[in-house]
């Protein structure tokens, strides 16, 4: 598709594992696209944010297929900093001073308390990789519950913690589904409107960041309220 395209666009973003699927590409697309990107002069932004979260394949960086890409990153997901918004870029040498002048437009500095944290978590690998072995376990129940509840089209949940579900048997409005399941339950889920304004009325997003026993008690009260509905 992208060799395809006429004119060839100046820039390609990725993000892979994705927000809000949780899909990722593998080695071989990666390197594909990077090749067609180098052939036809794109410049690739990586936005790799959901790295270090993945369940079964490694998350690769574009770095390793496309030097010249700028890759994005953050201590939001797995370093658990959401609320401290830091984060950092790796760019070509000859762009860190055209990149520095960009930032400059945007903010000044990262808090410095925010970067004495950052440091600190880097220094938390076996929390953080707790965080992950519960991310998984939570992934597993809803791989395993939600086909139970009508719930069986999803997509691939490879990393990141999400999974990104089809509904379209229930509603082809996610967003008014949504608000009835927060009214009744308390349970909060994503409408799948907030990431695709085309056919995401079909489609919701269940964050499972979460512990075990909340990720199960969601599903029970999702169970309880799909019955009643005569869904379940």
């Amino acid at each position: 598709m992208i060799a395809a395209l006429e004119p060839a666009p100046s820039g390609l973003i990725l993000t892979s594992p994705s927000n809000p699927t949780g899909t990722m590409l593998d080695r071989a697309e990666m390197a594909a696209l990077a090749a067609v990107c180098r052939a036809r002069g794109i410049r690739i932004i990586s936005d790799e944010t959901y790295h270090g979260i993945t369940f079964g394949q490694h998350a690769h960086s574009m770095l390793e297929f496309e030097p010249e890409s700028v890759v994005l990153n953050s201590f939001s997901k797995y370093w658990c900093m959401t609320g401290w918004r830091l984060g950092w870029a790796a760019v070509p040498p000859r762009l860190v001073d055209v990149m520095n002048r960009y930032s400059a437009n945007i903010f000044l500095v990262p808090p410095t308390l925010a970067q004495h944290v950052a440091l600190a978590a880097l220094d938390g690998h076996a929390e953080l990789e707790a965080h992950v072995a519960t991310y998984a376990r939570n992934r597993q129940l809803l791989m395993e519950g939600l086909p139970g509840l009508g719930i069986t089209r999803m997509a691939p949940a490879d990393g990141a913690f999400y999974i990104y579900a089809d509904v379209s048997h229930l509603t082809d409005d996610s967003l008014h589904l949504c608000h009835e399941l927060l009214d009744a339950t308390g349970v909060a889920l994503n409408t799948g409107r907030d990431f695709d304004s085309i056919n995401g009325g079909r489609f919701i997003r269940i964050s499972f960041a979460v512990s075990t026993a909340e990720t199960v008690q969601g599903l029970e009260l999702l169970a309880g309220w799909l019955h009643r509905r005569g869904h379940a």
